[in-house]
């Protein structure tokens, strides 16, 4: 990333739609004097970290807004450099007005996506993992996430990564010191030195190993997929949880050509619940694309729900370990009881709830039971239990979802996929040392290979890093951050 080296401007908080407040921020100005004629106060009574009540003004001295000043001196602020934050009245087309102003008489250019957080990082206010750990605050559908990025950006996460970079300096120093002074230590004493660091390395090194064990890519958004055979009710399903009609519902086989998307707020924080094409084989070219795309968001889903029109005989098949839950549609239909039997033999072996559009069938409900047209009808246990089954579908997948969310998160899982890779590779390098260091007396040898893991944990820790890593970070960046 390119940095523009001389003022910048940009609205901090979101442009998309009106709000109450607009946070404008500008950084790198020389002087707060040479916004004198911006402002109806005396700039020169601008208290650092305080915030003052005054008017903007245009050229001619008009007023242009009521707002509230802050100014944050270099080497005191978020980049660096002085800063200025400016909370005004957020409506769109005011805030594009102001922005307009700054840039046209004040000589600021509008800032990058990323660009104020490149200062900070430039200018030391922020390390590495800081900056991707908000990146990973900024961009989080959920709590956890949005807690490990805030736990980055605080330094909390790379306090371990520092304090296992020391453990291996101290290794390193052990084998320099069995090459330059084994005479006044003594191999005995040298090897304890080296045997302990080693353990104190590999203690440290495999929690964190253990931490990025875990698959990650549904815990950062996860999604929540619907796939049956066409016309099994997933669209309808889908417009059920949603309140409203997002998808096309229709008799026809084959009207879902492709997936739908729409976020959903459930305890754990937003996922996306996402309609398939109806899966089948055969069919026009257009339909088979919409079913290669919708696999493509299932094969990547956090949770599947697959759904059943027992009346339909054109089954999907999918193995049972791919399947959370199963729900079957057309509870309230007349014959629904035999089609049930036929089909619950051959049911996967998890949760499975039975679904109607008419509540009105709905009878008593055991603690043991999911709802049926004739009163409570034992429900298939699935490996999550206990769960009380109503017959609202979105308590249950809200409580399913819930319960693999935690189960994925307890063991507090690193997420940052550059800390993760590295990591694996320093454990890897890791072990093949420590192997080699019981077969290998040549210590030369030892503190060669050790020189190169080392220059891993430097990287890890950010000490140097390759342009793309940075290009990759920054441009994930909102505008005004």
């Amino acid at each position: 990333m390119k940095m523009n080296t001389g003022p910048i401007i940009a609205c901090s908080t979101c442009l998309q739609s009106n709000a109450g407040l607009a946070v404008i921020r500008l950084s790198g100005f020389d002087s707060l004097s040479l916004l004198q004629d911006f402002f109806s106060a005396d700039i020169s009574k601008f208290l650092p970290r305080k915030q003052i009540h005054t008017n903007l003004l245009d050229l001619k001295g008009e007023i242009l807004d009521d707002v509230l000043a802050t100014f944050f001196p270099a080497s005191h602020s978020f980049t660096g450099e002085n800063v200025l934050e400016l909370s005004v009245h957020g409506n769109i087309i005011h805030v594009e007005r102001l922005l307009t102003h700054l840039t046209n008489n004040f000589g600021f250019s509008l800032a990058a996506p990323g660009e104020f957080t490149y200062r900070a990082f430039k200018n030391k206010k922020l390390n590495l993992s800081q900056v991707e750990g908000l990146d990973l605050l900024l961009s989080a559908d959920t709590s956890f996430v949005f807690d490990q990025g805030l736990s980055q950006l605080t330094g909390e996460l790379h306090q371990l990564y520092l304090e296992l970079h020391q453990s291996f300096k101290k290794l390193v120093a052990s084998v320099e010191l069995s090459i330059d002074f084994s005479d006044d230590v003594g191999e005995e004493q040298a090897h304890s030195l080296f045997s302990g660091y080693v353990a104190e390395v590999k203690a440290k090194l495999s929690v964190l190993h253990r931490r990025c064990s875990a698959p990650i890519g549904s815990l950062l958004e996860p999604s929540i997929v619907f796939l049956g055979a066409p016309n099994a009710g997933t669209s309808t399903l889908f417009n059920h949880l949603l309140g409203h009609d997002r998808a096309i519902v229709s008799d026809v086989p084959g009207t879902t050509r492709d997936y739908l998307s729409e976020s959903l707020s459930m305890n754990f924080g937003r996922v996306r619940l996402i309609d398939t094409a109806g899966i089948r084989a055969g069919g026009e070219a257009i339909e088979q694309e919409g079913i290669k795309r919708s696999r493509q968001q299932i094969s990547h889903a956090f949770m599947r729900v697959l759904v059943v029109n027992p009346f339909d005989e054109m089954k999907p098949q999918f193995s049972p370990e791919d399947i959370d839950l199963v729900i079957v549609t057309h509870a309230d239909v007349a014959g629904f009881d035999a089609k049930f039997s036929q089909f619950k033999n051959n049911c996967p072996n998890v949760p499975l709830v039975l679904w109607g559009h008419n509540e009105s069938f709905y009878g008593p409900m055991g603690a043991n039971s999911c709802v049926g047209p004739m009163g409570a009808i034992p429900f298939v246990a699935g490996p999550i239990e206990p769960i009380v089954y109503f017959s609202d579908p979105l308590r249950i997948i809200s409580s399913l979802a819930d319960i693999k969310y935690q189960s994925l998160t307890n063991s507090s899982p690193i997420l940052i996929a550059r800390q993760r890779e590295l990591i694996h590779k320093l454990y890897s390098s890791f072990l093949l040392f420590e192997d080699l260091s019981l077969k290998e007396k040549d210590i030369a040898v030892l503190s060669s290979e050790l020189a190169i893991i080392l220059d891993i944990s430097q990287e890890l820790i950010g000490v140097f890093y390759p342009d793309d890593v940075l290009h990759h970070i920054f441009n994930n960046f909102c505008i005004g951050k």
